[in-house]
């Protein structure tokens, strides 16, 4: 038996828009993915150009901006001090879909809002662990330091749609495949 090349035709659905020209629907779409998520992957540059990834608990607003934690004596901490440009991506299995944060890492510095960073990667953590031993938990208040990652462009891909031969045109084509650019 041959296997058949399947190609999906995509029918337009309304779009919606924001007041900054941004498409709802697809908004609404990262934002449920990511903050279904908790823990991606950071990758940024050390001084010497080479990247340094690693894996974090995020915490998504309404407006797809990333928060994070981290130590101050991290590579991770060192390296966005140096160069604040990073890309964050979060991946799930079962459902074949990615999503890809380019943007600048800003640390926070005021105190109640890191405590609700605190709060809410714990309450994350908590809902989606199983084990009550979590990373979140071994960071002394001291060593904490605060991120919030202001998008530049997110790109967002499900590769469980056949639709050609080509994994770039998987990336483009699929039903939910878009970038968002702000």
């Amino acid at each position: 038996m041959k296997a058949k090349n399947i190609k999906y035709k995509i029918k337009p659905k309304p779009i919606l828009f924001d007041r900054q020209g941004t498409n709802v629907n697809r908004q609404k779409c990262i934002y449920n993915f990511l903050s279904k998520h908790p823990s991606a992957v950071i990758a940024s540059i050390d001084q010497s150009n080479n990247p340094h990834a690693s894996v974090i608990y995020i915490n998504v607003d309404n407006d797809l901006n990333i928060s994070f934690l981290t130590k101050n004596n991290s590579h991770k901490y060192k390296n966005l001090k140096n160069n604040n440009h990073v890309m964050i991506v979060v991946y799930d299995l079962q459902s074949q879909m990615v999503a890809q944060i380019i943007g600048l890492a800003k640390e926070i510095k005021n105190a109640d809002n890191i405590n609700k960073i605190i709060s809410k990667m714990l309450n994350s953590s908590f809902i989606k662990s199983s084990t009550s031993n979590l990373a979140v938990n071994e960071l002394s208040l001291a060593d904490i330091r605060a991120f919030r990652v202001v998008p530049d462009e997110i790109r967002m891909a499900c590769y469980d749609q056949p639709l050609s031969e080509s994994d770039d045109l998987n990336f483009l084509e699929s039903v939910q495949s878009f970038d968002l650019q702000f």
